[in-house]
C-alpha cells in the first residue's frame, strides 16, 4: 500500500492575481502570500486483486469499476494516469479529505498533486515540488481548462509558508519558513465555516473576467503581497509583523470583492465584521468566493477566547504545515 498525504492551504494576499490570464503573455506577472496548514487530502493505493472483476477501482464520494482508465467518470483521475503513460498493474485507489470540497482551501488541486504523487510512487519515479506542481497545472488548467490560478498546486506540492511570484517566463517561490514569524502566525489562524459547497470554477470565472477589466485592482492585491512579504521579512518584532499583514489582509480583502460580486455575500460580509467585533484583527473568505471558510488573523494570547466567542460557529484552530505532498508510508 502507498499513502500520501497532501496539504489545504489559505491565501493571505494577491489571489486573483495568479490566474495565468494576468500573467501570461505579457510583462506582468501575479503575487500571492499563503501557506498550507494541518487539514489534509489522503490518498490510499494498492495493486488490485487479479481476482476483481474489474482492473481498476477509484473509491470516492462515488465507487467506479474500469478495465480501462480512460473510462473513469473523474476527470483527473483519467488524465492523470494518462499524463503519466500508465503502463502499470491495476490500482484500488481510495480517497478522505479532512473538509469536503469545494470550500476555498485549494482541496481540488491538492487531490490532483495528491494522486500525482501516488501513481508516480507506483511507477519508482519521484518528481520535485516544481515538477508536481507543473503537472498538475498542466491537468486542470490546461487539459481540462478548468479555470483557477496557479497557488493551489505550488502551495500542495511544496508545502509552508510562502511568497510565490507568477510570470510568463517562471515561478519564483520566496520561503518564510525559516522566519521566526512562521511560528507566531501559525498561533494566530481560526477558521470558521461559513455557507456550502460551490463550484469555485464558475466564481474563478467571473474573478477573471472582472479583473482583466479592473487590472489596476490586480496589480494592487499583487503588489500588497510583494511588499508585505518584504515587511515580514524585516528585523521588527513578531506581534508587528502580525499587524501589517491583518491591515493588508483586510485592504486586500475590500479590493478583492470589487472584482466580481459572486465573490462575497450577506453571510460573508456579516461573519467577517462579527469576528471583527469579536478581536479578530483581519478577516477574509477563503477560495475563489461566495462560501466555503472565513479566516480570522488573531493575536496568539488572545486565541482561545476569541475561538469560544465563536464556538457556535464551529470554530476551529489551524496552524502552518512545512510539508507539502509527500508519502507516508508505502
Amino acid at each position: 500500500m502507498i499513502t500520501v498525504r497532501t496539504p489545504l492551504r489559505v491565501s493571505f494576499l494577491g489571489g486573483g492575481s495568479d490566474y495565468p490570464g494576468v500573467f501570461l503573455g505579457d510583462e506582468s506577472f501575479g503575487s500571492v502570500l499563503g501557506t498550507t496548514v494541518n487539514l489534509y487530502v489522503h490518498l490510499f493505493a494498492i495493486p488490485h486483486t487479479s481476482l476483481a472483476s474489474h482492473k481498476y477501482k477509484f473509491t470516492y464520494s462515488a465507487i467506479e469499476e474500469v478495465n480501462d482508465f480512460n473510462l473513469f467518470k473523474h476527470p483527473v483521475i483519467s488524465k492523470a494516469f494518462s499524463i503519466l503513460n500508465w503502463e502499470s498493474p491495476g490500482l484500488h485507489i481510495s480517497t478522505m479529505a479532512d473538509v469536503p470540497a469545494g470550500t476555498g482551501l485549494g482541496s481540488s488541486s491538492a487531490f490532483t498533486v495528491g494522486l500525482l504523487q501516488l501513481l508516480s510512487s507506483f511507477q519508482g519515479q519521484k518528481f520535485s515540488p516544481e515538477e508536481l506542481a507543473r503537472l498538475a497545472i498542466r491537468i486542470e488548467r490546461e487539459m481540462l481548462s478548468e479555470p483557477g490560478g496557479y497557488q493551489d498546486q505550488y502551495h500542495a506540492s511544496y508545502g509552508g509558508l510562502a511568497l510565490y511570484n507568477f510570470s510568463n517566463s517562471s515561478t519564483e517561490r520566496l520561503d518564510l519558513n525559516k522566519n521566526t514569524f512562521k511560528e507566531f502566525l501559525s498561533s494566530s489562524m481560526i477558521l470558521v465555516p461559513n455557507g456550502k459547497t460551490r463550484n469555485s470554477g464558475k466564481i474563478a470565472a467571473k474573478t477573471l473576467e472582472g479583473g482583466i477589466s479592473k487590472p489596476e485592482n490586480l496589480r494592487q492585491l499583487a503588489n500588497l503581497a510583494r511588499e508585505t512579504y518584504l515587511e515580514i521579512v524585516k528585523p521588527q518584532s513578531d506581534l508587528n509583523k502580525l499587524h501589517i499583514l491583518a491591515e493588508a489582509m483586510n485592504h486586500s480583502w475590500e479590493i478583492k470583492k470589487s472584482l466580481a460580486e459572486e465573490i462575497s455575500n450577506a453571510n460573508v460580509d456579516e461573519m467577517v465584521e462579527y469576528g471583527l467585533s469579536k478581536g479578530a484583527l483581519a478577516a477574509k473568505l477563503c477560495g475563489a468566493g461566495e462560501s466555503g471558510f472565513v479566516l480570522f488573523l488573531i493575536e496568539p494570547t488572545k486565541r482561545d477566547i476569541f475561538r469560544n466567542e465563536l464556538a457556535a460557529f464551529n470554530a476551529i484552530d489551524i496552524s502552518i504545515e512545512e510539508h507539502g505532498s509527500r508519502i507516508l508510508w508505502n
